[in-house]
Formats: C-alpha cells, sequence, structure tokens
C-alpha cells in the first residue's frame, strides 16, 4: 500500500448468530437469549463485542480494522431483520454467501484507502478533533444502484431473467440469448455467470463491434446521476480467456434482451468501444471490476437521448430515453441504454487444436 510503516496486519471484525440452533445460543448465554423478527435467529449480547474489546489493542498496536459488523449491524440493540438469513447465515462460522460479503466489505476499504491515501496519510499526521470530512466514493465503486445483475454462487437463477434457470447444459436452448453464443451456467464448482465460448476453428466473424450476432449479449441499463457502469469479469491465467468489447445502443420496446437487438447505432458521439481482457498472467482466477465512466460524453442527436439535468444540478427537464421513460422521479432522473458485449474472436492465448475463445461476465451495476 506503500504507507510509511506498509501495514501487513490488519483486523477483520465480525459477529456471530446462530441460525436455526436454539440450543448454541442458550449454551453460550441461558436467560439472555434475544431474538429478530426472524424465528430462527437467536443472538447473544457477547457475540457482537469483539471488536469493541480489542479496540484499545489495536490502537496501541497501530493495527488498521476493517469491521464487517459495522457495515452489517452497527447499533447493537438494532439488528437488521435479515441478520440470519442474509448477513451470518450459520453458527460461529458462517456459510459461503457470507464469505463474499465480508470479502466485498474488505475490498471496498482497500479501495477507498488506496484512492484517497495522501489524504488519510495528512490527516494522520494531525491531531483531529473533530471527525474529517466524508471522502468521496472512488471511481471504481457504485453506491447508489440504479440497475444492478449479479450471478451468485450456488444460484441458478438467471438474474437477466428471473423465470430462467440454468441446469447446467450450455447447449440448453432455454439458457442462450438469442441463439447466441451467451448462456448463463456455471462452468466450474456451481459457480454460475454469463458465459460465451467458441472454437475459432468452427466459426468466422466479420470484423466490426455490431455485426455478428451469435457474439453478442444485450441487456436494458437505467444509468443514474454518476453516470456509471460497473461490469464485473472471471480474470484468469487460462489461455482461452478473451477480450470481449463493450458499446451502448438505444434502447427498444422489444422486451427481452436478445442477440438479435436492430439497435445496432452507438448513442455517443466518437462511437466508443470499450476493450475488456478477462487474461492476466498471475495464476489465480479471480473476479475483477471494470469501471466504464461516461460523464464526459455526448449523446448522438440522433439517438434523442439526453442526459436529464440533475445530472449536473439542476431541475429535471429533460428524460432518458425517446420510448421507454418511466414518468416517476426514478425514471426521470435516469437513461435507459442498451448494455452490448461481444466477444473478440481470435483474441485469447489458445493455441489448442480447437483454439477455443471464453469470457465469463459475473455482474453488471449501474448508478
Amino acid at each position: 500500500m506503500d504507507f510509511p510503516k506498509k501495514p501487513a496486519v490488519i483486523s477483520v471484525e465480525l459477529f456471530r448468530t446462530s441460525y436455526g440452533v436454539e440450543r448454541d445460543a442458550v449454551r453460550h448465554c441461558r436467560g439472555h437469549v434475544f431474538k429478530t423478527s426472524d424465528p430462527l435467529c437467536y443472538i447473544c449480547p457477547q457475540w457482537w463485542k469483539p471488536q469493541t474489546w480489542r479496540e484499545n489493542a489495536r490502537n496501541l498496536n497501530s493495527v488498521s480494522h476493517a469491521s464487517y459488523r459495522d457495515a452489517v449491524w452497527p447499533v447493537q440493540n438494532h439488528p437488521p431483520d435479515d441478520l440470519c438469513s442474509k448477513y451470518w447465515s450459520g453458527l460461529s462460522h458462517p456459510e459461503a454467501g457470507v464469505h463474499a460479503m465480508v470479502a466485498s466489505t474488505i475490498f471496498f476499504q482497500f479501495l477507498v484507502v488506496i484512492e484517497k491515501k495522501h489524504v488519510l496519510l495528512k490527516l494522520s499526521k494531525q491531531s483531529l478533533v473533530s471527525a474529517p470530512k466524508a471522502i468521496e466514493t472512488p471511481k471504481n465503486i457504485c453506491l447508489d444502484h440504479i440497475s444492478s445483475y449479479h450471478a451468485k454462487q450456488d444460484d441458478p437463477r438467471d438474474p437477466f431473467q428471473d423465470d430462467i434457470f440454468s441446469d447446467g447444459n450450455r447447449t440448453n436452448s432455454k439458457n442462450r440469448y438469442g441463439g447466441s453464443c451467451w448462456s448463463f451456467r456455471a462452468d466450474v464448482k456451481r459457480k454460475y455467470g454469463w458465459i460465451c465460448e467458441v472454437s475459432r476453428k468452427n466459426l468466422t466473424a466479420p470484423s466490426g463491434v455490431t455485426d455478428h450476432g451469435y457474439l453478442r449479449l444485450t441487456k436494458k441499463l437505467r444509468i443514474g446521476g454518476d453516470q456509471k457502469i460497473i461490469m464485473s469479469r472471471l480474470v484468469s491465467y487460462d489461455e482461452r480467456m478473451a477480450i470481449a468489447q463493450v458499446w451502448f445502443t438505444a434502447s427498444s420496446n422489444i422486451g427481452v434482451d436478445s442477440a438479435t437487438n436492430d439497435s445496432n447505432e452507438n448513442i455517443f458521439q466518437g462511437d466508443p468501444v470499450w476493450n475488456i481482457s478477462s487474461w492476466h498472467q498471475d495464476k489465480t482466477s479471480i473476479p475483477q471490476p471494470y469501471a466504464i465512466q461516461l460523464g464526459e460524453l455526448q449523446f448522438k442527436d440522433s439517438s434523442q437521448i439526453q442526459w436529464p439535468m440533475t445530472f449536473q444540478g439542476g431541475d429535471v427537464t429533460n428524460i432518458g430515453s425517446s420510448s421507454n421513460n418511466s414518468s416517476s422521479n426514478f425514471g426521470s432522473k435516469s437513461v435507459e441504454v442498451t448494455f452490448n458485449l461481444k466477444i473478440l474472436l481470435g483474441s485469447s492465448r489458445s493455441i489448442s487444436e480447437s483454439q477455443v475463445d471464453k469470457f465469463k461476465l459475473l455482474g453488471v451495476v449501474t448508478c
């Protein structure tokens, strides 16, 4: 992190509950067990307190901490209703989904610190009587989500189409998008995502970014005042991992997104396209976010789309799309566009006989 003392230790502060096992809670705090509105959630008062007990020790030893407890359950007497079912589904050790949320909490804190480390270093040298001003959100983070779609481990439901359940079969037409190479499935250990996996040996695509529907995935999104899109994809050392291109077109009234959406014209002046790689040299396979900033871009006149005036701090005088806007405040403060993702044939390092290119989308968030 390039701080003066280069900290190598961070304290991750948690809590615990007893989900569905009342006798476990009784064994720890007989006569003092309390519950949330969830009848299966049992809590002992001391399970919230380890972070507080360690505070002096952390301060004396200058140990930084990231608090999952404060992110989820900051006030002891006011636990969230879904504390056990969502945020700690276990006993002393939670299930896999909680691990991902703890990791996200730590990751967010690292992003904030890295983004603002010079400000934080300056503040650390001052004797502050009052709390410092709030730090701006890093550029690659969305806090107030407008559109939000995430593939989840062990969950076969397609977030793009809630009524579709993946059966893991890449050739099953119900998991595919408009006959394209894209399908929602798990490629390993029930880790789901939107995957395109094609053999260059058996497929030849024309040049350009919008003229080959088989390689293209589309999704309508609403973009809010931050004018930002964060997409997450799997990045791996696997030689098959390829580059995908992202661009934006107008939304339509088709309803279900498909690779045959005929709104092919880029809606932004200059026809910007983002090339997003999913390969790296490290011997790891991990999710990585990619931030697309749209704030400096201007819409083409032909798109008949304008950023709402609220994006510049004024009154709402324009709304997002020519044909598909809501009259609600939500609709008037966002614009609807179509997100396009197309795998680039030949962009992987695959040298095997089949010459496979692969890309795995894990999520899309806008704000």
